[in-house]
């Protein structure tokens, strides 16, 4: 067809709406992206949303309590991954409330795992002179112990068995001058990050959150370049969330007790940690990582906190900083 026969001047008219269309659709979806980013704050989105260390926020996916992520089964898949050995057998049925001996532990430092049976329900436990251990689901509870006996409350019958952590002995609350759930709960971070090539430094520190009320924990020592990754520790504490530039990454379920990672950056930059103490002033405990080339066997690992020395914030040497995705 010509431009002179009939029809041409239609078919011009299609393609020019066609091309008015097209723009018109590329100028909605321009206004709808500057909307959405206003909505977000009135400032474009930059590397400084996303991950500040990069494979830090996706290993510390795994740090969570002992014993609140499942309802059911045997307790030994989550309790071995953390570097816990059993100790004999479970137990057959027992009635419950119950005083459960821990001393085949000799010396050495663990947990006493307790299972519900069917219509059974678990709620706290304890060992005289240490807090009050109380259940994130009413079918499984993780008591610590150095071979003191556990008194456990709850109705109905459960299975009890030991885990032993290497690397813990009944000598290291003294030594490291921490409580045995806190020292326990970085010996498991050391095997639970060790999956994903980060190490822990020898030395940890304590910082110190409100007297009640929930507010944003002191953060870890600021680097003088890049971003440090630190384990955070908490005991008495709940309701605990973790934030990066606003976006939630971690949270804690487990009650009054608290295991997750932040990251320090330079520029005063830092993952936000608020923090619930309901009896008191709120103690959290700081532990800087590194990464290593390779990842290490979870079998091959021992745990060092036991070892490990708690220093004042200004004396504590940081790891290399590594690059700081939202630096400008």
């Amino acid at each position: 067809m010509s431009r002179g026969e009939p029809g041409a001047e239609d078919g011009g008219k299609a393609v020019g709406w066609a091309i008015a269309g097209i723009f018109a659709v590329a100028c909605l979806a321009t206004w709808l992206l500057v909307a959405w980013v206003n909505d977000r704050g009135e400032h474009e989105v930059t590397l400084a949303d996303a991950e500040p260390f990069p494979g830090a926020e996706t290993a510390f996916g795994s740090l969570t309590w002992r014993g609140c992520n499942t309802t059911s089964g045997d307790d030994s898949a989550l309790l071995v991954p953390r570097g816990y050995g059993p100790v004999g057998h479970w137990s057959e049925p027992s009635a419950m409330p119950a005083e459960v001996d821990a001393s085949a532990l000799e010396g050495g430092c663990g947990v006493l795992a307790v299972m519900a049976e069917p219509n059974t329900t678990l709620s706290s436990g304890q060992v005289d002179g240490r807090p009050l251990v109380t259940v994130c689901t009413s079918t499984v509870l993780v008591v610590p112990t150095c071979g003191e006996t556990v008194r456990v409350s709850g109705s109905g019958l459960a299975r009890t068995r030991l885990y032993v952590m290497p690397g813990v002995d009944d000598g290291a609350e003294e030594r490291v001058g921490l409580p045995l759930d806190a020292i326990l709960a970085h010996a498991e971070a050391e095997h639970l990050l060790a999956r994903s090539s980060f190490v822990p430094e020898a030395e940890l520190i304590r910082a110190t959150a409100l007297v009640g009320g929930t507010d944003l924990a002191e953060p870890g020592p600021e680097p003088p370049s890049g971003c440090v990754p630190y384990v955070a520790v908490g005991v008495d504490v709940s309701g605990a969330h973790a934030e990066w530039q606003g976006r939630s990454v971690a949270w804690g379920p487990a009650p009054h007790r608290l295991l997750t990672g932040i990251v320090s950056c330079a520029g005063g930059r830092a993952t936000d940690l608020h923090v619930t103490s309901s009896s008191g002033p709120l103690e959290l405990t700081y532990r800087p990582y590194r990464r290593t080339p390779q990842p290490a066997l979870a079998t091959g690992v021992t745990a060092t906190v036991g070892s490990a020395r708690v220093v004042a914030r200004g004396d504590l040497v940081l790891p290399p900083s590594e690059i700081d995705l939202g630096a400008e």
